[in-house]
């Protein structure tokens, strides 16, 4: 059953339970079998100072009515955070459960258009193609100054958020780049690692390094929050990239022949995520997101 099922099933019925007992409750504070014991009670005290006296003496029933609302009522509080916990609980455990896409069809269900936003462009980068594709190019002066802008790095974030499962695939040349998840709040200028793609804990980085592939056999790098991990895997020049934001999954793949896991990362996201272009140098580097609704 679903949390919100069960939250719905539940609050009713324990708040039908207190209103009951405090209809009771009412009901014997002002029957005449518990008022005439009130009375006795009463009378049994010999005077006003004896009262006085008398600080053990509970004389008004009311507070042990106030006194058992209250406790209801944190009662019920904390019975709401208990299901509001199990139920966040069961929904990471739905959905990291549920099987991930094994052939390049299945993930193919989850193809989401990718466009870059030109508000996010640093100013050498060039958009095409409907703005699914960047390269880096001469400083542009039609620039206009934007808050969104990267100010410090050669990248730019996409238009669309990326929320559920999500795929999307792209190709690129030139001597290396940055693919990247990242939240729209991470910075947009000061230092270069603070707004760089992978170096905060506001992003997720996979670098393609050419030269690095070439001589090591390791061009990739995983990289968040400045921790980096190499990765090894075949040259490639067209990559798929596959989240899955309730579950906390991300994970990179060689597309050029056959579906080939690079690099899979397990978190948790908190935030809707945005796919991110990175490169390393001043020219010659260009990327394109793939249309995947041609090839469906």
């Amino acid at each position: 059953m679903l949390p919100s099922t069960i939250t719905t099933l539940i609050l009713p019925i324990f708040t039908f339970i207190i209103i009951m007992l405090s209809s009771t409750l009412w009901t014997s504070l002002f029957s005449p079998t518990y008022h005439n014991q009130f009375l006795q009670s009463y009378a049994s005290l010999s005077a006003p100072s004896d009262l006085a006296d008398s600080t053990g003496i509970d004389v008004d029933p009311l507070r042990h009515f106030e006194d058992v609302t209250a406790a209801a009522s944190e009662l019920r509080d904390k019975l709401q955070d208990i299901l509001r916990d199990a139920g966040t609980h069961t929904l990471q455990t739905v959905s990291s459960s549920r099987p991930e896409p094994k052939s390049r069809a299945e993930f193919l269900k989850y193809a989401c258009e990718i466009s870059l936003d030109p508000n996010t462009a640093f100013r050498t980068l060039k958009l095409s193609n409907e703005n699914r594709a960047a390269i880096v190019w001469y400083e542009d002066e039609s620039f206009t100054p934007n808050p969104e802008r990267f100010s410090s790095c050669r990248q730019v974030l996409s238009r669309q958020s990326l929320t559920g499962r999500c795929y999307f695939e792209f190709k690129w040349a030139g001597i290396g780049i940055f693919v990247a998840v990242a939240y729209k709040s991470i910075k947009r200028g000061g230092r270069a690692n603070e707004s760089l793609f992978g170096f905060n804990d506001q992003s997720w980085a996979l670098r393609c390094d050419i030269e690095r592939i070439s001589l090591k056999g390791a061009g990739y790098t995983f990289s968040h929050n400045k921790a980096e991990t190499p990765v090894s895997g075949p040259q490639s020049y067209k990559l798929g990239v596959y989240l899955d934001h309730s579950a906390g999954v991300l994970a990179f793949y060689d597309v050029s022949e056959t579906m080939t896991l690079l690099h899979r990362v397990q978190t948790t996201f908190t935030q809707p995520l945005y796919a991110g272009l990175g490169f390393f140098f001043c020219d010659g580097g260009n990327a394109e997101f793939c249309n995947l609704k041609e090839t469906e």
